[in-house]
């Protein structure tokens, strides 16, 4: 209730709400599941959860009215899609075909695609296996490198090449029949689900700061929203029908993993830390390092998965709530989350400041669809969740000159 007052005044619903759906989710699953696994962790956990949610929603209040929010939405809300300059499509065009390109070799490389090799009726004895060995294999093929071509520079582009195409009118249905499985085998060959729902659902918030709330773009959000669950039922199927279970149990095994799968490792996690002492910072400085290639950086996250599954192979990571309190405390709890209402703020408000290109929006609706969903993992996890690739690439694709503007001021530089 409180949340939904707060809302209430503000000057500008979409996209903070996107956040809120998140961490709703996030909140009432892990709440429901601590009358499940009682610990004496619980009463501060539940402190520590409502802190996060009103610093946010009390600093996007507060900076939406300072900044004047809603009078910057209305304004590029009524502005028309800029196309790009030919050297920024070309760029764009080509980066789509570098990600492709680094996708299909990746896959070659590891020597199996497991939504291929489902439809060919290959028969798994073990499903998870197959997949962990995927990015956890014998063999190291650097796969947190390769996620950030395929799962964040590829569904750009691609999106880019689509909505480019539908704003100039030019036929695009039979294109679809090519480029949506195409897509599924791309973002899903892994056997991850989330890339793929997590692409889409990016899409559909760039798609309203491209096209806004029309009858024709509600007409294609309902008709993609029946396409991706048809998909990702079809998927989900698969998958779990190779363990033997039935359609009911593959449906409460589909919206455990929405509601309750990711909570109860951000529980369990919350357990872990409260015996932990503080860590002041140190826990994220072991994070940032792990960025790096050969460094194992943080061991939280295998730490709560040995708790949770026995085995100190995988990660389970903590949310941020947890992640947060062990660095910090409380009080680094509600800085931390006020420094992201603050930061999807400011976010907001320079995209609709700025021209709306279809590529400046598709990067702008990704980097606020990452930083409201992953809700788990710590502030570095954002980075490995393709934050800083997206920042690259915008960079790359729209500040660099083209070739022949620097020639012609090389050319003035040398007359003068």
């Amino acid at each position: 209730m409180l949340a939904i007052g707060l809302v209430a005044f503000f000057p500008v619903k979409l996209p903070f709400t996107w956040f809120l759906t998140f961490y709703v989710n996030f909140f009432v699953g892990t709440t429901y599941q601590m009358g499940l696994m009682p610990d004496k962790s619980d009463s501060l956990h539940f402190v520590a959860m409502v802190v996060g949610l009103v610093c946010y929603l009390s600093v996007v209040c507060f900076a939406s009215l300072r900044l004047n929010l809603r009078r910057d939405r209305e304004n590029f809300t009524k502005s028309s899609v800029v196309a790009v300059p030919v050297h920024m499509h070309v760029r764009i065009i080509s980066f789509l075909i570098l990600s492709l390109g680094v996708s299909i070799l990746y896959y070659v490389a590891v020597g199996k695609n497991l939504i291929w090799m489902i439809m060919s009726g290959v028969q798994f004895e073990d499903f998870s296996g197959e997949r962990i060995s995927m990015y956890s294999g014998e063999e190291y093929y650097y796969p947190g490198y390769v996620n950030q071509f395929k799962n964040i520079i590829f569904p750009i582009c691609m999106a880019y090449y689509v909505f480019e195409r539908s704003v100039k009118r030019q036929p695009v249905n039979l294109r679809l029949l090519v480029i949506i499985p195409l897509t599924v085998f791309i973002l899903a060959g892994t056997g991850q689900r989330a890339y793929l729902v997590d692409s889409f659902l990016a899409i559909c918030l760039s798609s309203y700061f491209i096209f806004g709330v029309t009858k024709r773009s509600k007409r294609i959000i309902l008709l993609s929203l029946v396409g991706m669950f048809l998909i990702f039922g079809s998927m989900s199927y698969a998958y779990y029908s190779l363990g033997g279970q039935g359609l009911t149990a593959i449906v409460w095994t589909i919206l455990a993993r929405i509601f309750l799968v990711q909570q109860e490792g951000g529980l369990i996690g919350f357990h872990a830390v409260y015996d932990m002492p503080n860590a002041l910072l140190s826990e994220w400085g072991q994070a940032l390092a792990g960025i790096l290639p050969g460094v194992s950086g943080s061991g939280l996250a295998h730490r709560i998965h040995e708790i949770m599954y026995g085995t100190y192979r995988g990660t389970v990571p903590v949310s941020h709530v947890g992640s947060a309190y062990l660095n910090g405390g409380l009080i680094l709890v509600a800085v931390f989350f006020g420094l992201m209402g603050l930061f999807h703020t400011l976010l907001i408000k320079r995209l609709y400041k700025g021209p709306k290109s279809i590529i400046r929006c598709l990067c702008y609706g990704f980097v606020i669809h990452i930083s409201s969903s992953q809700l788990s993992g710590g502030p570095f996890t954002y980075i490995d969740g393709g934050l800083l690739t997206i920042i690259i690439l915008i960079g790359l694709v729209t500040k660099i000159a083209p070739i022949f503007e620097l020639r012609k001021l090389n050319r003035s530089k040398s007359v003068f």
